[in-house]
């Protein structure tokens, strides 16, 4: 049986007190497109975030292509899922090309240029 790239399994947060999740579960398969809606304040940006490990502390579980989170380098995780958050009215002052070169940060040394590689795959 295939397993889920991403498994969240049982995911409850309280923030301030606050239960932002309650037993949430979800798997995404490869090559799934998940959508999450809800109305504000529902939990979408909070189960993001603790997908991105921005919040800790939670409840449950969360497996990215099998591994927990906690036992996945921040390089690593950066290099299988980003997160852009919500900005209305901003004008960002990058090119989409730009914008989705950010996403090759995780493969680059500190000190190194963009290779050929890096830009074969933000054209593709």
């Amino acid at each position: 049986m295939e397993c889920p790239i991403i498994d969240i399994d049982a995911l409850s947060l309280l923030i301030s007190k606050k239960r932002i999740l309650n037993n949430v579960s979800l798997g995404v398969f490869e090559g799934e497109y998940v959508s999450i809606i809800g109305p504000n304040g529902a939990g979408k940006t909070s189960l993001l975030k603790c997908l991105m490990r921005i919040y800790t502390g939670y409840e449950g579980v969360i497996r990215i292509k099998g591994e927990t989170i906690e036992n996945v380098s921040q390089k690593a995780l950066a290099k299988q899922i980003s997160y852009v958050p919500q900005s209305i009215g901003r004008v960002f002052p990058f090119t989409v090309k730009e914008f989705v070169m950010m996403g090759r940060y995780p493969y680059l040394n500190p000190f190194t240029a963009v290779t050929g590689e890096d830009k074969l795959a933000v054209d593709s």
